[in-house]
């Protein structure tokens, strides 16, 4: 992350700005003293314009982009009370990214998040709770579909008993 944030001639202060989180939190991470949530990492990246394939894989490609991305290959990021699994390899013809998401039964982990592009999501099953500060607040059940600005601050959560599978994409 320190690389990368000095490669793009930010200080820790405008990197932790653009990211909003603290800035002795970014020195933690970039220390590798502390451990983000998910969203805390995806912030981080999105920040240094950087997303979470890329900064996982190898943008070499390696050829033609597959047609058939088989789960033992998918990179799995996981978390407190969830994991994103990413579908696609960072392969330099992927323009979407595809994660299938699994967040444990009334997860604890609320945190705020935005992203650089839009996304959208359909939900397989469980309930989604999707919360936009001052627009307020909706319940996605299994079959519903949602789709959110790129920038548009919102809080996703699983408040409910059973475990919430999803599905999201998001243009690269």
């Amino acid at each position: 992350l320190k690389a990368l944030r000095e490669e793009r001639r930010l200080s820790l202060r405008e990197a932790a700005g653009r990211a909003g989180i603290a800035p002795s939190f970014l020195s933690k991470l970039e220390a590798g003293k502390a451990s983000p949530t998910i969203q805390s990492l995806v912030k981080v990246l999105e920040a240094l314009d950087v997303d979470v394939v890329t900064f996982f894989g190898d943008l070499s490609g390696g050829g033609e982009l597959p047609v058939v991305f088989p789960r033992a290959g998918m990179r799995a990021l996981e978390g407190k009370d969830r994991t994103f699994w990413y579908a696609f390899p960072a392969h330099r013809d992927a323009r979407l990214t595809l994660t299938y998401e699994e967040y444990e039964p009334r997860s604890k982990v609320r945190e705020e998040e935005q992203h650089a592009t839009d996304l959208c999501g359909y939900v397989i099953g469980g309930e989604l709770s999707l919360e936009i500060p001052g627009r307020g607040s909706w319940k996605a059940k299994a079959g519903d579909a949602f789709y959110l600005r790129a920038h548009q601050p919102h809080v996703a959560s699983n408040e409910g008993p059973k475990k919430l599978k999803l599905v999201v994409v998001q243009m690269r």
